[in-house]
């Protein structure tokens, strides 16, 4: 074989070697962890914010750059904030009837958001629920919590609880923003701050790491979560299963049997009647509580037929933003991820230790 059908034969391995490369780079970029075609966008400044109907500072380089932060983690974490989206639109609905009795800034949801996910969430050190209580706190503002009953895990009895904590907080404090800090850092935390640094606005106040990035958590959300088209989110409509309401007036001695009785298992019925923590309940002479009986004892395709049921929305098609590269928002979610960045539980023990 001659000199020069070597070299060609070496020139097209060459370009065949480039060409193959150029096609793997291309389906790892459109098939990255096995999502294809999947594209993330960068984020466009709000140019005005508000929480609780003052305007956010975001002129300051500080605040702008905290409020960034989480911006970006709750949209690069995107999973999470995914089941975020469905659980808010069951459940504001309630929450928001409920600050409004207790003539509560409606943005308080968020906090709740930031709280628990909406979720029955325990954490390490014993705050549970919606609001994350602690027991102590709890009774104190009204809720049962004993081996059978654990209202903290009702999530309409535990907003009812956490707005007589919020108005409360408002009452010494006397601003909203001020009240959003100290649901984490506690009322008598923020205080001293205020004096010991001379300042009136959480703003201005140079706090601990998570209380310094609690009330930008809810203002973040609340941007996300009030424009979900505008930052990709999508939700497909669900029903709940129905449920009829049970009057109970006399003890029941094992709550497995009677969930027997009703058709359904004890986990079912705990489903339903998330704060039944015991293996009995116990009533005094004249007593009465309500339990929820799902009406399709299988629990599952049930359409919405009660009148108590939330309804889940749909969003639109997203809005175009400047597109990143797949392997570059991948790496900013797992570095979130690592960070411990989603929901840091800690953030909710401090609650109304005060």
């Amino acid at each position: 074989m001659s000199r020069k059908h070597i070299l060609g034969i070496f020139a097209g391995i060459a370009v065949l070697s480039a060409m193959v490369k150029f096609k793997m780079a291309e389906t790892d970029t459109l098939n990255y962890k096995g999502i294809k075609y999947y594209q993330v966008y960068s984020l466009n400044k709000p140019d005005t914010l508000f929480f609780c109907s003052e305007r956010i500072p975001i002129e300051n380089k500080t605040v702008e750059e905290k409020l960034s932060k989480e911006m970006y983690h709750y949209n690069y974490i995107r999973r999470h904030t995914n089941i975020i989206v469905k659980r808010v639109n069951y459940w504001f609905p309630k929450v928001e009837k409920i600050l409004s009795q207790h003539h509560i800034p409606d943005d308080f949801k968020y906090l709740a958001v930031v709280e628990s996910g909406l979720s029955n969430a325990v954490s390490p050190k014993g705050a549970a629920g919606f609001w994350q209580f602690i027991p102590s706190t709890a009774r104190r503002m009204g809720l049962i919590v004993n081996e059978e009953i654990d209202e903290r895990y009702d999530p309409i009895k535990a907003t009812h609880a956490a707005c007589k904590y919020l108005k409360s907080a408002h009452k010494q404090l006397g601003d909203w923003t001020n009240v959003a800090a100290a649901y984490n850092m506690g009322i008598s935390g923020i205080n001293r701050q205020l004096k010991v640094q001379r300042q009136k606005k959480y703003y201005d106040l140079e706090l601990n790491k998570e209380t310094a990035r609690y009330v930008y958590r809810i203002i973040a959300l609340k941007e996300i979560l009030e424009n979900q088209n505008k930052y990709g989110f999508t939700t497909r409509k669900i029903s709940f299963p129905a449920y009829t309401k049970t009057s109970v007036t006399t003890s029941i001695d094992d709550l497995n049997l009677y969930a027997q009785k009703q058709g359904i298992t004890l986990e079912v019925l705990r489903t339903f009647n998330p704060w039944l923590v015991g293996t009995a309940l116990s009533l005094l002479e004249g007593e009465s509580i309500t339990l929820k009986i799902p009406k399709d004892k299988k629990v599952h395709g049930v359409k919405n037929e009660n009148e108590e049921e939330g309804k889940i929305l749909d969003s639109l098609q997203p809005t175009p933003f400047l597109e990143d590269s797949v392997k570059e928002a991948f790496k900013k979610e797992e570095e979130a991820e690592k960070s411990e960045l989603y929901l840091n539980q800690e953030a909710s023990d401090s609650i109304i230790g005060s």
